[in-house]
């Protein structure tokens, strides 16, 4: 009896190690939400039945496994008799299956069709942090525990948020003006230890748009193609071995396979081709992005002296070529300046007291750096600055102001009376936003008057308190 009961554990353990060996290999290939042993037990069961569902319409009635009663001599003997090319078959239906659901749950493939026809909102995957660096790439800044900010292209990424662990290639640290510090080495790798508090992705739509080029559309059509391959080879496999006895058939097998061969060919050179094309695509973004000016600049006054500063947050050298200054009257003031800006550093440039000594109490003005880049020239986003200078001396400053917060005179249109009508600023970016402001207020003085009003006039209500001390 005890032999028995061993002869049929045996028979049920290779019945169902199929279904183990496809829930192992997922299991390896991606990454699952935590199971306990009787969800892995059930799971496992549950891809025994696919397999053996698969074998059996390919076969019909044939077991792989068979548990054998006997009689020999009076005595019953029992025995486990075993197919040796189904159990062959049986390990490459499960190869094939395990394979495919990876793939699926990897790329969200069936996810994406079930969100497609509103059947839920779920992803295959095991979590968002998954989903986020699956979906997304290409340059991340990431703010640690201690408050520390680094940037850098993601390379790999933890499986579970519980870890939080990241590797940054050509990582640089941010400094507080927005300098880069440099990495040496290929990168740097964020434990949980230190601590994530958020990452953001930089330069989102490019990133995405590679991702989707190469994760979604490369990646499903490999994916195709690799499993018609294994399915028809499997089945090719099956046949050749279910029919060796029949040369006839053997022979229409071998064509079958040979045509199939061909077709599958032609398919993988069409997948490789566009491969190239969408490699050569993004090549060339990347080249765009690692080449492109990312100019960061301000203006503050150590000691009383107005500084223009610039930092350079790409990977080349920029070369700065001359200073615009412009006053909200119009007046451009043009400086000279011929200075390199080396990846991660911040050039300082001091500013002439003409420029705001004659004002009374404070004038609004706007800065850029006209720069050349590799063979090309541009200008950078003009940035607005109110300046205040020193009552008892005019050529200090007193302080520097981000934006503009200046006292903007506006007389009616219509019939030249100022009232002492001034203009709410609410500390505009530049002297565009501004001087359309200011024709704003100008057409409601023109239409309201001779009451002059206009929801753009400064009133004591709608005056901003308070004044800061630098500006950036």
């Amino acid at each position: 009896m005890e032999h028995l009961v061993g002869l049929e554990g045996l028979t049920a353990l290779f019945i169902l190690l199929p279904g183990f060996l496809c829930a192992r290999l997922i299991q390896w290939l991606c990454v699952r939400p935590k199971q306990s042993e009787l969800d892995k037990i059930v799971e496992s069961l549950l891809y025994s039945f696919i397999i053996y569902l698969i074998f059996g319409l390919v076969h019909g009635g044939s077991v792989p496994v068979a548990f054998v009663s006997q009689q020999v001599q009076g005595a019953t003997r029992y025995t486990v008799q075993f197919d040796h090319r189904s159990l062959f078959e049986l390990a490459g239906i499960a190869l094939v299956l395990a394979f495919g659901v990876g793939g699926i749950v990897t790329n969200d493939l069936s996810g994406k069709v079930f969100r497609k026809l509103r059947l839920t909102q779920r992803t295959t995957r095991s979590s968002v942090w998954s989903d986020a660096f699956h979906d997304v790439s290409g340059v991340v800044q990431v703010e640690l525990g201690d408050g520390r900010t680094i940037m850098g292209w993601l390379r790999y990424y933890s499986d579970e948020p519980k870890d939080a662990s990241l590797f940054l290639e050509k990582a640089a640290w941010v400094g507080t003006d927005q300098s880069l510090v440099q990495i040496p080495g290929p990168g740097i790798l964020i434990t949980k230890e230190l601590g994530i508090n958020s990452v953001s992705f930089l330069d989102h739509d490019n990133s995405r748009e590679s991702k989707a080029t190469f994760g979604g559309k490369r990646m499903f059509k490999g994916w195709i193609v690799f499993l018609i391959a294994a399915i028809l080879i499997a089945a090719g496999v099956s046949a050749g071995i279910h029919f060796w006895s029949d040369a006839n058939k053997v022979q229409a097998v071998a064509n079958l396979a040979g045509f199939v061969a061909t077709v599958l060919l032609l398919s993988l050179t069409a997948v490789y081709v566009g491969t190239n094309q969408e490699t050569l695509s993004l090549l060339t973004r990347q080249w765009d992005e690692q080449h492109r000016v990312m100019l960061q600049h301000g203006l503050d006054a150590p000691n009383g002296n107005a500084q223009a500063w610039i930092t350079n947050q790409g990977a080349h050298h920029v070369l700065i070529t001359r200073i615009l200054i412009e006053r909200e009257n119009g007046t451009m003031t043009t400086l000279p300046a011929h200075r390199i800006v080396q990846p991660g550093s911040v050039e300082t440039f001091m500013l002439p007291p003409e420029i705001w000594q004659d004002s009374k109490p404070t004038c609004d003005v706007e800065i850029a750096f006209e720069f050349e880049h590799l063979g090309t020239s541009g200008t950078t986003e003009p940035k607005a600055f109110n300046l205040m200078p020193s009552s008892q001396q005019a050529t200090i400053l007193r302080r520097i102001k981000a934006g503009i917060h200046g006292l903007w005179d506006v007389n009616c249109p219509k019939c030249g009376a100022w009232d002492g009508m001034c203009m709410k600023t609410d500390a505009l970016g530049n002297l565009v936003a501004a001087r359309a402001r200011k024709r704003a207020m100008q057409a409601e003085l023109r239409e309201s008057c001779p009451n002059h009003r206009s929801s753009w006039m400064l009133t004591t209500e709608s005056s901003s308190p308070g004044e800061s001390a630098s500006g950036s």
